[in-house]
């Protein structure tokens, strides 16, 4: 893994902030509190913590007055491919972006791939082995008269246990027999608080003393338990009969309800066929009648009914003209009256000669008035003829609008295929009783579906058709069956299976009752446990024994197996890290320590390399100096980065790990982390950049009064 670009926002002293890596050596060079120490911090959170934490140590490195605004980023190359990974901890994203794996959000997901490309699964073991810090250091230093050894070895053992992922062989084993000394508490000497297995022990014991107390008594209630038992026997063949009866009589009983249901359901599905019949058959009435007003028009039915109405109108106006009684004595006179006008003209004209001819006044007179009375006799046979004339006139017309209403009568029946007016007629009244009859069968229809759409009654009465058959065909079923019971045929039989019933059932009530005093009488004889109980508890507890000696014996097997384990986990990191302990140590001293051995117990030991005859084999680690154990320590880390995340594994990061080095051991120092930067990128923070030739990349941080907000 080589880290390209880390972006810092509101995390602790820097609000906006970026830096640069290169490939191989990076030297970020900065004053006390310039933020070396932060970057490293910075590194591990973004790697490993998870963005939506609570936890307090996590919340405190957020930049003062900023809750939820800490955002952390990321770029870094890993098997030839870029990555971007972003950690939001006011939203609780996290985000990992690369060519080969597109974009993750799924934060457990994004530690998974996260954890394989550094080679550790956690914080802890990261900053364990892959960073140096000073501090980690100076614990070893400057303390005359402690033995550091016995720190550094236990120290390196849990770190490489704990990054590997390995187990702490050496804790379970001494917690396993810690538990095996817990569990024999007691069994070799008193104890004020015995183990587990000596109190069972000791329960057993007082277990089986009681048993043999309680036996005596036992006996005796074990007789009146028999007495007991043969009375629960008698109840029980009793409450067998009396089981037998009340489900025969409830057999009976089913069957006479569910035939009195079938009867009722039978004359419910006779009613409802009957009514649909019903329905059916008015539908049916009001159909022919729809289809017969159908079959003619009814615009040219009623141009029918209308040009007989005008005919009937124009023959009426005929019949009453005629009936006049003027007129009809006009028509009966009309000749005699023409005759008499004609003499009285006659009359009037000889009179009126008369008068002029006839001498005498008398004579005269008498023809004038004869000629007056002629000439008014003529003057109202003429008035009359008049009239005599207008009627005929009148008459004419009225039967000539007759002859008209008669054809547009004739030609509306034509229109609709009727020969006659008569057979209009006979076919309009039985138009007439069919309507009418429609008429009753709907009010019959309406009073059948009480006003309901018939349809909806019909399609009603048709489900509850279907709905009683199916009942119907249960019953049936049910009371003709295999399995149904028999009906008795005489109701007394019935009566008599309840009175016997009942007769058993005071016989059971009666037997229960003497149970229960039964029962009482026992627990009031009875004192103590029982002796069933306590051979059951002794028997539980002798099981009890049995598994706990199990226990032991699996732990002590455990322990063993463990022992071996940790024997060839310490063998196997000895093989790797010796040579590599070697090579580092012997490159910063110069030379002076070229041999480290690491024991079985990973106890590192620097070979004496004075040429004094009968000089120990080892020096003594208070014969190093402060210098010498940091670059012992270094070195030591350095191996178990290799031995934990070879390859293209974690970047060495060192936290000014150089400070108690001599300048030329300082120099020495930075030449082997670039010689090791060309396989694997380190990264090391120092105050100051006395001794610096050249480095690959020179990063120089703020200070810290830069950094304040």
């Amino acid at each position: 893994m080589r880290l390209r670009r880390l972006k810092l926002r509101k995390f602790r002293s820097f609000g906006e902030y970026e830096v640069s890596f290169a490939r191989g050596l990076n030297l970020l060079i900065g004053a006390n509190e310039s933020g070396k120490s932060t970057l490293m911090d910075a590194l591990g959170v973004v790697l490993f913590v998870d963005p939506s934490t609570k936890a307090k140590t996590i919340r405190e490195l957020e930049s003062w007055g900023s809750r939820g605004g800490m955002h952390l980023a990321l770029t870094f190359e890993h098997g030839g491919n870029e990555y971007e990974l972003s950690k939001d901890f006011g939203s609780g994203r996290a985000e990992l972006k690369g060519p080969d794996i597109g974009l993750v959000a799924e934060r457990g997901k994004v530690n998974e791939l996260i954890a394989d490309m550094v080679g550790f699964g956690s914080r802890e073991a990261f900053e364990s082995v892959a960073m140096v810090r000073q501090g980690e250091l100076v614990a070893f230093a400057g303390q005359p008269g402690k033995n550091r050894r016995a720190e550094l070895v236990p120290m390196i053992e849990r770190k490489m246990t704990s990054a590997s992922g390995r187990v702490d062989a050496a804790a379970v084993v001494s917690a396993v027999e810690e538990r095996i000394r817990e569990l024999r508490v007691g069994l070799d000497r008193p104890a004020v608080r015995p183990g587990r297995l000596k109190r069972l022990l000791d329960e057993e014991q007082m277990l089986a003393q009681k048993i043999a107390a309680v036996g005596q008594e036992w006996a005796k209630q074990l007789a009146r338990k028999a007495a007991h038992a043969r009375r629960r026997e008698e109840w029980t063949a009793v409450e067998g009969d009396l089981g037998r009866l009340v489900r025969i009589v409830e057999e009976q009983e089913s069957s006479i309800r569910l035939s009195e249901e079938l009867e009722q359901i039978r004359e419910k599905l006779l009613k409802r066929e009957t009514l649909i019949g019903r329905i059916r058959k008015l539908k049916a009435d009001l159909e022919d009648a729809g289809r017969e007003e159908e079959s003619v028009p009814a615009a040219e039915w009623e141009a029918v009914r209308s040009a007989r109405g005008d005919f009937d109108a124009a023959e009426r106006l005929v019949n009453q003209f005629k009936e006049e009684a003027t007129v009809k004595e006009g028509v009966s006179s009309s000749k005699s009256g023409g005759i008499a006008a004609l003499l009285a003209a006659s009359g009037l004209v000889v009179g009126s000669a008369a008068v002029f001819i006839i001498d005498g006044f008398p004579l005269r007179f008498a023809a004038g008035g004869i000629a007056l009375v002629l000439f008014l006799l003529a003057v109202m046979q003429i008035r009359g003829l008049g009239r005599i004339l207008e009627y005929e006139h009148g008459l004419k017309n009225h039967m000539r609008e007759r002859g008209k209403r008669e054809l547009a009568l004739q030609s509306s029946l034509m229109k609709i295929g009727v020969p006659s007016y008569a057979e209009f007629a006979r076919i309009t009244a039985n138009r007439d009783k069919v309507w009418r009859r429609a008429e009753v069968s709907r009010a019959q229809l309406s009073e059948v579906c009480d006003g309901r759409d018939p349809e909806d009654v019909e399609e009603g009465l048709r489900t509850e058709t279907v709905s009683l058959g199916r009942r119907r065909a249960e019953l049936e079923a049910l009371l003709g069956g295999a399995d149904a019971p028999r009906l008795l045929v005489d109701r007394t039989a019935l009566v008599k299976l309840k009175e016997e019933r009942d007769s058993k059932r005071e016989q059971e009530a009666c037997l229960r009752r003497g149970i229960d005093d039964d029962q009482i009488r026992m627990e009031r004889d009875e004192k103590g446990e029982a002796l069933p109980d306590l051979e059951a508890k002794r028997e539980s507890t002798l099981d009890a024994i049995s598994k706990v000696e199990q226990r032991i014996r699996i732990m002590e097997l455990a322990a063993r197996g463990l022992e071996g384990a940790l024997t060839s986990t310490k063998e196997e990191a000895a093989e790797v890290l010796a040579p590599i302990i070697s090579r580092v140590l012997e490159r910063i001293t110069g030379g002076r320590y070229s041999r480290v051995s690491v024991g079985k117990d990973l106890d590192v030991a620097i070979d004496n390399p004075s040429p004094v005859p009968g000089a120990p084999g080892n020096v003594l680690e208070s014969d190093l100096s402060t210098g010498t154990v940091d670059q012992l320590y270094l070195a030591t880390r350095y191996a178990l980065l290799e031995f934990l995340s070879a390859q293209d594994g974690a970047p060495f990061i060192l936290d000014d790990s150089l400070v108690n080095c001599d300048p030329e051991r300082r120099q020495e120092a930075l030449e082997l982390m670039r010689e090791i930067s060309t396989e694997r990128q380190v990264i090391a923070c120092m105050c100051e950049d006395h001794g610096v030739e050249h480095p690959v990349n020179l990063i120089r941080l703020p200070s810290a009064r830069a950094l304040l907000p």
